[in-house]
């Protein structure tokens, strides 16, 4: 995701820098990364989702019921013969919540990446 992101930087953008002397670290930590702002927090995001949605790491790894995480909870209301849908559905709309607020936490910076800001038309 980075490369693709970082692929759809102008170029003028760059030039500009290196015209200006700046070394390519220096285009690094001052141009690329605030302009990777945006698909930093994304990755970010995605990163917490697939830690809070795993399910079979910490199934293997906990042994008591009592430390399970919410997913492995949550498998663990669905019977062989019965489901108990008014714990299950409540339950995974609970689940969904820290999701729902980390991306409306960070929803604005997600969606602000302006590339072109800077340059002339």
């Amino acid at each position: 995701m980075f490369r693709q992101f970082f692929i759809t930087v102008p170029d003028e953008l760059i030039e500009a820098a290196r015209i200006d002397g700046v070394s390519e670290l220096g285009i690094f930590f001052r141009i690329m990364l605030p302009l990777a702002k945006p698909i930093i927090l994304t990755l970010a995001i995605f990163s917490f989702q697939w830690c809070w949605n795993d399910y079979i790491w910490p199934l293997i790894v906990l042994n008591d019921p009592k430390q399970y995480t919410i997913q492995v909870a949550l498998r663990g209301l669905v019977g062989a013969e019965n489901i108990d849908w008014t714990v299950l559905l409540p339950a995974s709309v609970i689940s969904i919540i820290p999701l729902a607020i980390i991306f409306g936490i960070f929803q604005k910076y997600v969606m602000s990446a302006d590339l072109n800001s800077g340059l002339k038309d």
